[in-house]
């Protein structure tokens, strides 16, 4: 089996190894495993993007095909022909090409590679679901609703020729009806060896509340922060640590300091940057108390609850996208309100003075996540693939 494996996100090679984003990098060495050869045709990283790609992919089974500068998604468009060319040159020797969707030259890609190769989409969210998000002057949000609308209606089309598989339940049922070939699979970075198991948290004077991902309002992350200045003014003591990216030029750690300085709590607030997957990031699981995540909006299910989960922290979250078909309140999460300050406090509180409850979410959730790792979900794949092209 020789893969081909296309996304937007950009990677490098240097000194023999090939670096990309550590959630992208595990995904690739997982698949790796179960085939001969992938060939990767990503994007090279700007500057900027360069630092943060701190994963070398293991496997040596993995070659990168670099197609351009990761230019902004309009000049990629346009510069097009040149991937297309390249791509050509290696189609014969690829037995299928999986794209992760959404991504922005999916259609172009499959309108070239469709009746010469098979090829599979790894759905993992929809781009219209945040466009109205987008902090961009109107007249800019309404072209890109329009491009996103556009690129979503080929993915459909496309669909019903592809293998698809679906990164939540949501998109399970959605694609399910668009293709003859759709499996449900969960996207995960933990291996079985990356499993910490305990009975218990909050038993210090200072609970450690932890979020991950990417830093933004629309994750809730505002909230967060008042219900611990809320908790603060109660007299439970609360450490909100806070790790992950910042979008660019976007305002949200001012934001997070000005609230914290209202409730005077700035030394409770803690900035831990971005941390790469891996044992780097996982000790600051094993740290925590309470996970939390207050999703604003609907997406797809959040890999970082899978992390919490896996290292036995209690999980708060919104029910949203597909969280509710997941998880179940009071069984294996605790579902707090979106944009609802007061209710994040009142169940964080509820978290901390109840030993029964934590407990009981800690067991539940750390059974629900067994199966998500990369060994099971890798082969889950693959074998899917196999399948496909030679039934």
């Amino acid at each position: 089996m020789h893969l081909g494996f296309h996304y937007h996100l950009p990677a490098f090679k240097e000194n023999g190894k090939i670096y990309t984003l550590a959630f992208q990098g595990l995904f690739i060495d997982g698949l790796a495993e179960h085939c001969e050869k992938i060939t990767l045709f990503l994007f090279t990283p700007t500057k900027s993007e360069k630092k943060e790609l701190d994963y070398a992919i293991r496997s040596e089974k993995v070659e990168l095909v670099s197609l351009m500068k990761h230019y902004k998604i309009p000049v990629r468009i346009l510069l097009y022909p040149t991937i297309r060319k390249q791509i050509d040159t290696m189609i014969n020797t690829l037995d299928l090409i999986l794209m992760r969707a959404p991504t922005p030259l999916l259609p172009l890609i499959t309108k070239d590679i469709k009746g010469k190769i098979p090829y599979a989409y790894l759905v993992v969210g929809e781009m219209s679901m945040h466009v109205d998000s987008i902090k961009q002057k109107e007249w800019r949000k309404s072209l890109i609703r329009r491009y996103v609308n556009w690129n979503e209606s080929k993915q459909e089309m496309y669909a019903k020729d592809a293998l698809i598989f679906a990164n939540s339940k949501v998109t399970f049922d959605k694609y399910k009806t668009l293709s003859a070939n759709c499996v449900e699979v969960k996207t995960t970075t933990l291996k079985q060896a990356d499993f910490y198991f305990r009975e218990d948290t909050c038993l210090g004077t200072t609970h450690e509340i932890l979020f991950t991902g990417r830093i933004e309002q629309e994750k809730g992350i505002l909230e967060i922060t008042e219900a611990i200045g809320k908790l603060h003014k109660e007299n439970i003591v609360c450490r909100l640590n806070i790790v992950g990216w910042i979008p660019q030029k976007d305002p949200i750690e001012s934001l997070i300091r000005k609230m914290a300085a209202e409730y005077g709590i700035e030394d409770k607030i803690i900035f831990h940057g971005f941390k790469t997957a891996g044992e780097e990031l996982f000790s600051l699981y094993k740290q925590a108390d309470i996970f939390i995540v207050a999703s604003q909006h609907n997406e797809g299910f959040p890999r970082t609850i899978w992390e919490a989960l896996a290292h036995s922290v209690p999980v708060i979250c919104t029910p949203v996208g597909s969280i509710p078909q997941v998880l179940t309140n009071e069984h294996n999460a605790l579902f707090a309100e979106p944009k609802n300050a007061d209710s994040i406090k009142e169940k964080i509180k509820n978290l901390i003075l109840n030993s029964d409850l934590r407990k009981q979410l800690i067991k539940n959730g750390f059974d629900t996540v067994q199966e998500v790792t990369q060994e099971i979900q890798s082969k889950k794949m693959m074998d899917a693939i196999k399948t496909y092209i030679r039934p």
